[in-house]
């Protein structure tokens, strides 16, 4: 599965070829549509949007095991979301 993000904060976007994980915000354990892209460090660098992201809430909330890496880089993302079943 293929989206788009939209970076976080000042910071420059992850590069082409970067891996991120997929995390539920801690600060809005509630909102169904957040999504966030985290780096190696544990900093939230980008933001999926609503549209894809209910299923994906859903499943990082039943422990599905998810990468994301970078495919394109720029004021918005392109990242390949790979999933996994729990263990």
């Amino acid at each position: 599965m293929t989206c788009e993000a939209s970076p976080i904060g000042p910071q420059p976007p992850p590069a082409a070829g970067v891996m991120l994980h997929l995390s539920r915000d801690p600060r809005r354990p509630f909102a169904s549509n957040v999504v966030l892209l985290v780096d190696e460090a544990g900093d939230a660098v980008a933001e999926i949007p609503s549209l894809p992201v209910r299923v994906l809430a859903a499943l990082l909330d039943n422990g599905c095991q998810s990468l994301a890496l970078v495919e394109e880089s720029g004021p918005r993302l392109s990242v390949g979301i790979h999933l996994a079943a729990p263990f």
